[in-house]
């Protein structure tokens, strides 16, 4: 009986000592609950900062309503242009061009074509284009696309056709 008290004490007192352990590592120095390091909120402080904050933010809006607009830069995307079989269209530098229908060749008055970014190569004078490439004019020099039948082909930045 002596053995089954003492062996219950070291029991208890094994236990006391993991929950205090437990307890140490769950909340350590400043962070217990309701303390600076993890502080608890009323809504009678949320409140206030929620209402300073919206009118912030609707003081903002009004003065962004109140200035007059900005012009933007050519934000139109792509423009769709049809090309009569034989007519080349000359895109400026930056211009990007994808055919849509019918067959095309990259025209290209300078040794060097056209970037094509969907396939990653450059296509050279009197290569055939595939449909939906994506392809960019690197320079204004006289480079763009000659159809071989009637095509569509969508168009960003500046172009000129010819034929």
């Amino acid at each position: 009986m002596r053995k089954h008290l003492i062996l219950c004490a070291i029991v208890v007192c094994v236990t006391l000592a993991a929950l205090s352990a437990i307890s140490v590592n769950a909340y350590p120095a400043g962070s217990a609950p309701g303390s600076a390091g993890d502080p608890a909120v009323s809504k009678s402080y949320v409140d206030p900062k929620f209402n300073q904050l919206s009118a912030q933010i609707q003081a903002i809006q009004s003065s962004q309503q109140s200035q007059p607009s900005q012009p933007q830069a050519d934000t139109a995307g792509y423009e769709a242009v049809r090309l009569a079989a034989g007519q080349t269209l000359i895109g400026h530098s930056g211009a990007q061009i994808i055919l849509r229908s019918g067959k095309a060749a990259v025209y290209s008055a300078v040794p060097d074509g056209l970037c094509n970014v969907t396939r990653g190569v450059d296509l050279k004078d009197g290569a055939p284009v595939a449909a939906n490439n994506l392809l960019i004019v690197p320079r204004g020099d006289g480079r763009g696309l000659k159809a071989l039948e009637s095509v569509w082909v969508l168009v960003s930045g500046g172009y000129e056709t010819r034929g």
